[in-house]
């Protein structure tokens, strides 16, 4: 992770521009001080952590850019701000220019217009190195491969991948899987491939098939498409079998040791070593009714001033969380709040940006899935209550 370590840091007012990035603001708490800092057409926070003699200069995870030049140019700028003296740093600027690719990169925002699209569309959860999804949209140019990744790497190796081969068949989005689907249309997805995800066999409950999941890729699935299962892990084969079999009326689809046109780097060391690998596969064979997407979740009301006891406060209900993590001031009448929330399988991590008329999720908006309203509505009481 890119990161420098600096000795002096002289601060400069804001908003400030130093090269061609933007400092727009800061906001601190007694452990950390984060920047706002705008790099083309992207925003995120620098993290500066004060240790014993020098200063730490990192990237705030859940604001991180998926092009880590931006951070590194940010990194590098705000340290010529500072005047800092440099004591260790690993951001140099890599010569790979995944701008061109960005029309393949897409925010959450776009898949609330996906149902307009005319092309069969496939789905790729954890696409990783991208040897999968690269070779089906190369064999299938008429149909629109959507690869949901979380790895930013994986997603900046696969966007470079599709520039050199021309590949634009594609659209990659950094974004819960389980989260995505409920934006998709009924009966509007061929095939969803889950190939080689991360077994958590001693945490089971942080797999991505689950029986919500398959509920949900039942729904989006057209008549006689399939949801896809490709494992190394007996314990997840077992567990996916049984959560299909949980469904009634299903038509379930076994192999063993098959191989596939395409291997992905995983699979090539799993048979190295000679272990089994299995593919299970769940078609749906009925048809759903409508549903209307996610909104947007808005703040309403005034929220000044913000009580610091909301740091560590929680809410707990059966389907759902609410936790702030931190409270964070700047100089104007301005707050920040890191807040984890919704559901306990898949929850959401945003900054909460507070103003006297107004508060908004960042780095992006947070969409209305039912435990999200719900986490969303104990945090607006919360402000207006103190």
């Amino acid at each position: 992770m890119p990161n420098l370590h600096i000795e002096n840091l002289t601060p400069f007012a804001y908003p400030a521009s130093i090269g061609e990035v933007g400092f727009i603001w800061e906001a601190r708490n007694e452990k950390e001080t984060l920047v706002l800092a705008k790099n083309k057409d992207e925003e995120f926070f620098i993290k500066i952590v004060k240790k014993e003699n020098h200063f730490l200069l990192k990237s705030d995870k859940i604001t991180k850019p998926t092009d880590a030049n931006l951070l590194k140019e940010a990194l590098n700028e705000y340290k010529k701000g500072v005047k800092g003296i440099e004591i260790f740093s690993n951001t140099s600027i890599s010569k790979k220019k995944s701008e061109k690719n960005s029309n393949l990169l897409k925010k959450i925002d776009f898949f609330s217009k996906i149902s307009k699209e005319k092309r069969e569309i496939w789905l790729e959860i954890g696409f990783g190195s991208g040897r999968h999804l690269l070779h089906q949209a190369k064999e299938n140019r008429d149909v629109l491969i959507i690869g949901i990744e979380i790895y930013k790497p994986s997603i900046e190796q696969v966007l470079k991948r599709a520039h050199l081969e021309g590949v634009e068949n594609i659209y990659l989005i950094d974004y819960d899987a389980r989260i995505l689907m409920e934006f998709l249309n009924s009966n509007s997805i061929g095939k969803i491939f889950v190939h080689f995800p991360v077994p958590w066999d001693k945490k089971p409950h942080r797999r991505v098939i689950s029986k919500e999941f398959t509920n949900e890729a039942l729904r989006v699935l057209k008549k006689d498409g399939f949801l896809e299962l490709r494992t190394d892990s007996e314990l997840y084969f077992d567990f996916a079998l049984k959560t299909f079999l949980d469904f009634e009326k299903t038509i379930i689809n076994i192999e063993k040791n098959m191989d596939l046109p395409i291997s992905s780097k995983y699979e090539d060391r799993w048979k190295r070593l000679n272990k089994d690998i299995y593919n299970v596969k769940i078609f749906s064979k009925k048809v759903d009714d409508p549903i209307k997407p996610p909104s947007k979740l808005i703040f309403s009301g005034e929220f000044l001033p913000i009580n610091f006891d909301l740091k560590n406060r929680i809410f707990k209900d059966k389907d759902f969380f609410l936790k702030v993590e931190e409270v964070y001031e700047t100089e104007s009448e301005k707050y920040l709040l890191k807040v984890a929330f919704g559901s306990f399988d898949m929850p959401e991590h945003r900054y909460v940006v507070i103003e006297k008329n107004s508060a908004y999720y960042f780095p992006h908006q947070v969409y209305s899935t039912r435990a999200n309203k719900e986490a969303h509505e104990v945090l607006q009481s919360w402000l207006k209550d103190g």
